[in-house]
């Protein structure tokens, strides 16, 4: 049939730009068979007899910029049955597009460039790179003033991200279900409290005898088990009054139904203080990592040959990381707290095993490094610290490092 029997639908409501515009032409040109499996659905103009397209509008002006004069009749389907009613329902459905691509999948099996060719607007895949940065907070002069008391709440708030922080125990499966929220956690990353008998805190008894220490642990992996779908990061450090229980605790880990996956081996750069004549002194800590039982059949990891391949870990693209990881100790300014980590610890394993928008759990948030670090990167944080001031800690620092915060208490914004 001639393509001059054909004409443009005066009332097609979908456009399409020059540059895809073009593409569509060249895709025709290269490959005009597909109008044999995908035809233009025409309908009769009832006053000059031509037909134009209900479905098919740009396909038909793409032919026409390539000049053709002619076109097979097996081009075009007939709907002149449809009532106009029908036809204006098609007209719109046609233009839907149902459904999402899945852009992993179309990076996996496809060529970008080809997909780009053929008129798919792909995002760009180049994502911004983050970093989690040590902060500048320091604890005021005159020591930390707070109101805050077991049970408050807090919500805080920046671009679409919220973050929350629990005064409360995390052995307390209660406190746990009302920070979570309903919500599970997709990665932890913690570090209990030593147990060396040095009255480091306030409010947590530090000289446990092994067994109670052992099941403090136990208590709050519990807990843990029943809010993480993903990865956990367990920094164990043994101390003085734990010769062995790091091992225990270890072992009971992988019996809450864990799967043990790496020990990361954490190169503090600076020594711990000896604190017993048997010891050697310490610049190293262990981090045990697992997976829950149900994540740990979708973690994928492979072997880095060197420092510029990409290792896929939790079937997620990170940058590559051996299992020895070197960082200073902590934050020079928050030396007070005596035992916090410094952000880039917690920054390591948020970007090796999440994705922006995820969630993290922090069981002892301490001063909120875990915290500063998932906000940096994007990442959710939900946090329970059992000590009011630091409770004060967190909010003041969390302010400092992002003044657009919005920060609720117990459901009321704080002035």
């Amino acid at each position: 049939m001639k393509i001059s029997d054909l004409k443009t639908n005066p009332k097609n409501p979908r456009i399409i730009k020059d540059d895809k515009f073009k593409k569509l032409v060249k895709s025709l040109q290269e490959f005009p068979e597909m109008m044999e499996k995908r035809p233009m659905i025409c309908v009769t103009d009832p006053v000059d007899g031509k037909l134009f397209p209900l479905g098919g509008n740009m396909r038909l002006k793409a032919l026409q910029e390539l000049k053709y004069k002619d076109i097979p009749d097996t081009w075009v389907m007939l709907a002149d049955e449809w009532t106009e009613e029908k036809r204006q329902e098609f007209v719109i459905k046609d233009n839907l597009s149902m459904g999402e691509w899945s852009w992993e999948q179309l990076q996996e099996d496809w060529d970008v460039d080809q997909l780009e060719e053929w008129g798919l607007d792909m995002p760009d895949f180049e994502e911004e790179v983050l970093e989690a940065e040590e902060d500048d907070y320091d604890v005021p002069e005159g020591g930390i003033e707070t109101d805050i008391v077991l049970g408050d709440l807090f919500e805080i708030s920046s671009n679409g991200l919220t973050h929350r922080l629990l005064c409360g125990d995390s052995t307390d499966s209660d406190a746990v279900a009302k920070l979570m929220n309903g919500e599970k956690a997709d990665m932890v990353f913690t570090s209990p409290p030593y147990n060396i008998s040095a009255g480091m805190y306030e409010t947590y008894k530090d000289n446990l005898v092994s067994e109670e220490y052992i099941q403090f642990n136990i208590n709050v992996i519990k807990n843990i088990k029943k809010v993480l779908r993903g990865i956990l990061f367990w920094n164990i450090s043994y101390n003085k009054n734990s010769r062995w229980e790091f091992l225990e605790i270890a072992n009971q880990i992988r019996k809450e139904g864990f799967e043990f996956l790496e020990l990361i081996v954490w190169n503090k750069k600076t020594a711990m203080p000896v604190v017993s004549k048997k010891m050697l002194t310490r610049q190293y800590e262990d981090i045990f990592v697992y997976a829950d039982d149900e994540t740990y059949n979708d973690i994928e990891m492979y072997e880095v040959l060197t420092n510029q391949k990409t290792v896929s870990f939790y079937k997620k693209t990170a940058k590559v990381f051996t299992n020895y990881w070197e960082l200073t100790s902590q934050n020079s300014q928050l030396q007070n707290h005596k035992a916090c980590f410094p952000v880039g610890l917690p920054g390591k394993a948020i970007t090796l095993t999440t994705l922006s928008n995820d969630l993290l759990y922090e069981p002892f948030l301490g001063s909120g490094s875990t915290m500063v670090a998932a906000h940096q990167l994007k990442r959710k944080c939900y946090g329970m610290e059992l000590d009011p001031k630091y409770c004060q800690v967190i909010v003041d620092r969390m302010k400092k490092l992002d003044p657009d915060l919005v920060i609720k208490k117990n459901g009321q914004i704080m002035g």
